[in-house]
């Protein structure tokens, strides 16, 4: 839960996703393997969000060289990528998670059908209605609710690497602040204090400010 928050709170500082969405990669990502594929290049920083040492702060080195490069085109052509990545790594237990929003209905018809029998987590990001296809389950999420997308991104996950079946997770925007929604919830369940949250900004802060004083 507190690796979630962290989460949230270094992609808003980095303006890696935009503003808003950041539940929707960061409860996704955080559960990626090693061997797992994604073509966004914020998706290797978040794949590491759970497994760091120490009291989980970032550090310089994660931020230096944690975001790695982004796939070069467009949502549907990294999304026919992450189905080739799919196919790939089916059935070794590998997933390929892409992020999408703005396909047309045709796009996503091709996507899913190519994909649905492969190892394959779509997150649609806020927009167009995503289309059904047979077999491939369309599941909406409220896309500040980290804890909501975080428990459904693991349930598509552990299906996906069982059973070599395709997921979408469809976020749906509801105007809510995530960073806030997260730290209101951890403190009302007696998870963290303010005091903590407060700790994770101003600290995350001072990592950046070293970063970008030894550019």
């Amino acid at each position: 839960m507190r690796a979630l928050y962290r989460g949230l709170v270094e992609v808003r500082a980095l303006k890696a996703v935009p503003r808003g969405l950041e539940a929707c990669w960061v409860a996704t990502a955080i559960g990626l393997e090693e061997q797992d594929f994604a073509a966004e290049g914020v998706a290797d920083y978040l794949k590491a969000l759970g497994v760091r040492t120490g009291n989980g702060a970032a550090s310089v080195k994660d931020v230096r060289g944690g975001l790695g490069e982004a796939f070069q085109g467009s949502a549907y052509e990294r999304a026919l990528c992450s189905v080739g990545a799919a196919a790939a790594l089916w059935p070794a237990g590998g997933v390929a998670m892409v992020y999408v929003e703005g396909l047309s209905a045709k796009e996503w018809t091709r996507v899913l059908t190519l994909g649905a029998e492969l190892p394959l987590v779509v997150v649609a990001l806020p927009g167009k209605d995503v289309p059904k296809a047979a077999g491939v389950p369309v599941i909406p999420v409220d896309a500040a609710d980290v804890v909501a997308l975080y428990r459904v991104a693991q349930e598509s996950l552990v299906r996906a690497r069982a059973d070599g079946q395709a997921a979408v997770i469809e976020c749906v925007a509801t105007g809510l602040d995530p960073v806030a929604l997260m730290g209101a919830q951890l403190v009302a369940k007696g998870i963290c204090t303010a005091k903590w949250l407060a700790g994770v900004e101003s600290g995350f802060a001072k990592v950046l400010a070293a970063v970008r004083a030894h550019k």
